[in-house]
């Protein structure tokens, strides 16, 4: 029967040679008559067959393998048709019996003498050879490839060999390992290679040995699966993936070669086969991740062996290196996670590959400790062999070439992949990376390398379990990095000789700063990784922990940025902590002697630094009283222990002080709620410092709002700002533009509080406590003012004029407004100015409380103080806009005048009359005119001024008001007159000066304003009686003045009397008669106040005047120097800007020709 099939096999091998013998579909009958024959002795030898003697075993045994020798020694012969695919599809079916065949047969040498037995396993490794080169040949490999990996993502790919029973290759594949002989086809796969290709170029051949050897390779892998349970042991299955990455590191090792060699003398062909490299490097790492197993030591070797030459000096061998940390490495992935990805460099792969092969462990008992000892012995071997040398030379002092750069970095990459993948225990000395390069002399690009590789070892280091010895030997590495630049630091800060060794120490100082700045915010960035406090303590130690706390005192060759960045690492231990220790009791008495020094240094400490130490300082704080053992009035309390007042009791510890506030407020609400009004106290009194001084206070502010939005109605401050953000924060712009606005709102918020029903105890502020508040916001101002140097005090005047205008237009039980702001004698002009309009406000509903007397001295004060300085013009808007009702800003959110004006009209129709009166000296013309005319000329501009903004008025349509403005323009005009007909009435014939001629003018001017005014008034409101009997004395007045200033002065004049005119030609004559009018005046219901208050008004100029000392004449007019009440050393001399006698009569005309179009409208001319 054997003799039969094997006959029947030769058959078909040799009928498929003779193609033309037999019909096309002939040769399969024949194949498949072949492969039945030798299903027939399978099948006999599976049903069992006995032999009377050992000697008929033998005989059947020997036969059997002479048949087979006979077989392959007919298909290895040269011949073509057995190679072909047709002839392939004949054969291939047929060898894979004679496998299994052989495989039997096998099992009956067990019995048999060592002779068969040798004989037997060489016929089978040669039958496997030929079955194996011919499911493998290279022209199908990549088609073969794809079909197996297709199978593969739905099931086993060796099941599928079974389903699909023409997929004779994977048949193939799956029956030798079955038998025990694919690890003898793998080790072969490079001499089956090379005969099946035809030969070419040095590099096309070795680049197609590789590929052909990868994609065998991925197909055995992909059929035979990860681990099979029916492989002879797992020992077995090791064995063949073991024979198959050294078959495959041969192949790599060779392309490598001639790659090299051909770069070497580039090679057009060279970007094909940069590309082909790392193809077939992302294969490598596929293959390693398709066995799931860590075995790929010897093919790591065999390719870092070309990394480390000194030619490619840890570069990317295909193409150029990416100056980047791939990202597997950066999320430190699992090894199980690890895969190629399509733009991973050469380099990258073959750190995947490093990762991966040791993160995965190999198949084993995991309670065998030799075993384990035996892998872990190999570990540390592919560690060590694989850890670089120390490379190129990247000192400081030199320029590094990017290439030299990019080695660096690689070589850091490298070992931080062996760090992190290697199995605790076998993990590389850090002692090895520490001196790779000398930190100190190391250019600062490959320094932070260095750091970044720190840092990135230490997020492997935490999450491990006992790792006190690395935290430390860590903590030892990066204060040693510290200290190594703080020398050079030191060595930097010398005195320079030249202005280009100052730059150049500079430029050094500045990049060893950073340096420090990025090693610092490496080591608090560790330090917050940690778990548990025990591992942040082992980081922060280290040996050198009282020097780095030494550093944070005040360094020549520190800048501020460094200082605040090493105090940061502190800070990242202290949030650990939870519980007081040794560690944290020293760390707060040194940092309490840090904080003294640096807040008592000069110049002043950046506001990064103190935001740094106050964190610091806080967070020693919040473990101590959060654990009972302080209190938060040691820390925050005046005279407290370890408080920013007892510390530093000047402007940065009160800056210190509000950051800390903000701080304790937010972490303990309790204690917050306790000590509210403290909080409130020291919020308005810090928002209230000069504006320079401001730094912590918007931070302040916004803890308050979030924390206690109902007191003091904070919450509606987000809506005015914010148009209600919930998540709105003010910036310190945003407190120094709203400053204001904030004081006020809270000023107000307390008078509300005043007269609420009840005592608004959700606020957790009672009416005393918020009224208490009032007290605070005064005194703050008051401080403000006295510390401000008096060139500056102008716009704090104006803030604090605003404030206190707020609280002088609210009502308050028990607050007064401290005396000090209504001082006549210690503030400037505009501090007078502003006291003016304050006395003028209304307290609530109430009209406002007058001291008329006191408002003459105020005002006449602020026209001295402007006369004096020569600010006239300015005195005459502030006044106006007093006295003009046109000011919006007077005008609350309720819409409500904050300012009395009736009291005001009072005031204007007695006291400027009186300023009128002093236009010009008596008896007439004299050559020493009173010093008082300085203040009549700006006094009359104020009330010119005041009618000339009567259609701004915010009151125009009150009847009442109008009323009482037309009085009182009335008054001036008739005050105007007056002056007139006791002045001599030439200004032609005597030596007239500039100044009498822009007197007259400023008079004429006045007169003009009110008659027009007047004329309005009488328009807008035609039924009111009080206006209109005012009009015989508007006209009287009006056409009075006109003939005055034009007889004066010679102008061409339509007297209302020609008459008159004809009969006294003399115009002193004619002045005397009044020019024929008869001038009255009329009659008022405060006439007793008004008379009462303008003879005060003249006592008060006429008691100034005596303050000035008359210096010089000018042909312009006089000159004095103000010496107020004969202290002190008189002021320079005041040389007012007179016109000159030309300009003043063309302003005497210009005032008589709208005097001519006010009298007009009257219906007088």
């Amino acid at each position: 029967m054997m003799a039969q099939s094997f006959e029947a096999i030769a058959s078909s091998i040799r009928s498929h040679g003779e193609d033309r013998l037999y019909p096309a579909d002939g040769n399969a009958a024949v194949s498949e008559r072949a492969q039945v024959s030798v299903d027939s002795l399978i099948a006999c030898l599976n049903d069992g067959v006995s032999f009377k003697t050992d000697l008929e075993l033998d005989d059947f045994v020997a036969y059997g393998l002479d048949q087979i020798d006979r077989l392959l020694e007919e298909l290895e012969r040269p011949c073509d048709h057995t190679s072909t695919a047709a002839g392939v599809t004949v054969t291939l079916p047929i060898l894979n019996r004679l496998t299994v065949f052989g495989y039997q047969l096998s099992r009956l040498t067990t019995t048999s003498g060592k002779i068969l037995e040798t004989r037997c396993v060489g016929s089978r490794q040669r039958l496997a050879i030929l079955a194996f080169s011919k499911a493998f040949r290279v022209q199908f490999l990549k088609s073969l490839n794809a079909y197996v990996a297709d199978l593969s993502q739905n099931g086993s790919a060796s099941d599928a060999a079974f389903t699909k029973p023409f997929e004779t290759e994977i048949e193939t594949v799956f029956l030798l390992h079955r038998v025990g002989l694919s690890q003898v086809c793998i080790s072969e796969i490079s001499d089956i290679v090379s005969n099946h290709l035809t030969g070419g170029p040095l590099q096309l051949d070795a680049a197609e040995k590789l590929a052909s050897t990868i994609l065998t390779l991925a197909c055995v892998f992909s059929v035979v699966g990860k681990a099979d349970p029916e492989t002879y042991g797992d020992e077995n299955a090791d064995s063949l993936i073991s024979s198959g990455f050294s078959v495959l590191s041969s192949a790599i090792n060779a392309f490598f070669n001639v790659f090299l060699q051909e770069r070497s003398i580039s090679n057009k062909q060279l970007g094909m086969l940069d590309d082909f490299g790392r193809r077939a490097l992302q294969w490598c790492l596929w293959l390693a991740r398709s066995v799931n197993r860590g075995i790929a030591d010897n093919l790591l070797r065999q390719i870092f062996k070309y990394y480390s030459t000194k030619t490619v000096n840890m570069l990317d061998l295909f193409g150029k290196t990416s100056p980047a940390t791939p990202s597997f490495l950066e999320l430190q992935l699992p090894a199980e996670n690890i895969v190629p990805e399509p733009d991973d460099t050469d380099f990258q792969l073959f750190l995947k590959m490093v990762a991966f092969t040791l993160g995965q462990h190999a198949v084993t008992d995991a309670y065998d400790p030799a075993t384990l000892r035996k892998q872990g012995l190999r570990k540390v071997s592919l560690v060590f062999s694989l850890l670089p040398n120390n490379g190129p030379n990247v000192d400081v002092e030199k320029s590094i070439h990017l290439a030299d750069l990019a080695a660096m970095e690689n070589r850091y990459l490298l070992l931080l992949t062996l760090y992190h993948y290697s199995p605790i225990g076998y993990k590389p000395d850090l002692t090895y990376m520490r001196n790779l390069v000398e930190f100190g002399k190391a250019h600062y690009a490959v320094c932070n390398l260095v750091i970044k590789c720190w840092a990135s070892i230490v997020r492997s280091v935490v999450p491990q379990p006992m790792s006190t010895m690395e935290l430390h030997q860590l903590a030892v590495w990066i204060q040693d990095m510290i200290f190594q630049i703080c020398g050079k630091l030191k060595d930097a800060f010398v005195d320079e000789t030249t202005a280009a060794d100052s730059l150049t120490h500079e430029n050094n100082r500045k990049n060893a700063n950073a340096l420090l700045c990025s090693l610092a915010e490496r080591y608090a960035e560790a330090i917050d990784l940690s778990l548990q406090e025990s591992q942040a303590r082992q980081l922060l130690t280290g040996e050198r922990l009282d020097e780095l706390l030494a550093l944070c005192n005040p360094q020549p060759w520190l800048e501020d940025s460094t200082t605040s960045s090493i105090l940061n690492v502190v800070t990242s231990y202290l949030r650990k902590c939870r519980e007081p220790n040794p560690l944290l009791l020293d760390i707060r008495q040194q940092l309490r002697r840090v904080l003294a020094t640096q807040l008592g240094r000069d110049p002043a400490l950046d506001e990064y630094l103190l935001t740094s130490m106050v964190e610091t300082w806080f967070q020693v704080a919040r473990t101590m009283v959060l654990s009972g053992n302080d209190s938060w009035d040691l820390y925050m309390s005046q005279h407290g222990t370890y408080s920013f007042s007892r510390i530093a009791g000047n402007e940065l510890g009160r800056r210190c002080h509000i950051l800390l506030l903000s701080k304790i407020a937010a972490a303990d609400k309790v204690y917050f709620k306790e000590e509210l009004y403290l909080f409130l106290e020291a919020w308005l009194s810090s928002m209230l410092v000069p504006l320079k001084d401001l730094t912590f206070e918007h931070i302040l502010t916004n803890t308050l709002i979030q924390t206690a939005p109902q007191v003091l109605a904070l919450e509606a401050l987000r809506g005015r700002f914010a148009s209600g953000t919930p998540n709105f924060l003010l910036t310190r712009e945003d407190l120094v533009h709203y400053r204001l606005q904030i004081v006020r709102h809270v000023i107000r918020t307390i008078q509300d509080m005043q007269y609420a029903v009840d005592e608004p105890l959700e606020q957790g502020l009672n009416k005393s406590a918020a009224e208490g508040l009032l007290g605070v916001i005064a005194t703050a101002l008051k401080r403000t003012w006295q510390q401000t140097p008096t060139g500056e005090r102008a716009a704090w005047t104006s803030f604090m004029h605003d404030v206190v205008f707020e609280i002088s237009a609210c009502t308050f039980p028990n607050f007064v407004i401290d005396s000090w702001f209504v001082d006549t004698n210690e503030t400037g002009f505009q501090d007078k100015i502003l006291h003016l309009e304050r006395l003028f406000i209304l307290r609530g509903e109430q009209p406002a409380h007058l001291d008329d007397e006191h408002a003459v001295q105020v005002l006449r004060v602020a026209c001295e103080i402007a006369c004096a300085a020569g600010d006239q013009t300015k005195l005459v808007h502030q006044v106006a806009k007093i006295f003009a009702a046109a000011d919006f800003n007077y005008i609350n959110e309720e819409g409500k005048y904050l300012l009395d004006i009736s009291t005001q009209f009072l005031f204007l129709k007695a006291v400027l009359p009186a300023y009128i009166a002093g236009t010009f000296d008596e008896p007439g013309l004299s050559d020493r005119i009173a010093p008082t005319l300085l203040f009549a000329s700006p006094v009359i501009a104020v009330a010119t001024t005041i009618m000339s903004s009567l259609e701004l008025r915010v009151d125009l349509e009150d009847e009442f008001h109008m009323e009482q403005f037309a009085e009182t323009m009335v008054m001036w005009l008739v005050a105007a007159g007056k002056r007139l007909r006791s002045t001599v009435c030439d200004f032609v014939n005597y030596n007239t000066l500039g100044l009498q001629l822009e007197m007259l003018a400023g008079l004429v001017t006045l007169c003009a304003k009110a008659c027009s005014r007047w004329a309005y008034l009488y328009q807008l409101f035609p039924n009111s009686d009080r206006i209109a009997r005012l009009q015989e004395y508007v006209q009287t007045y009006g056409m009075y003045v006109y003939e005055y200033a034009c007889s004066a002065t010679g102008l061409q004049c339509s007297p209302s009397d020609p008459e008159f005119w004809e009969t006294h030609p003399d115009s002193r004559v004619r002045s005397a008669k009044d020019f024929g009018f008869y001038l009255d005046e009329p009659d008022s219901e405060d006439d007793e106040e008004v008379v009462r208050l303008c003879e005060y008004a003249a006592k008060d100029l006429e008691r100034a005047g005596k303050d000035w000392i008359y210096v010089r004449e000018t042909t312009q007019g006089p000159v004095w120097r103000f010496n107020r009440g004969g202290r002190g050393e008189p002021s320079d001399a005041v040389v007012p800007d007179y016109l000159s006698r030309e300009d003043g009569m063309v302003q005497v005309k210009c005032a008589v020709e709208e005097l001519v179009n006010a009298l007009v409208l009257l219906g007088v001319k």
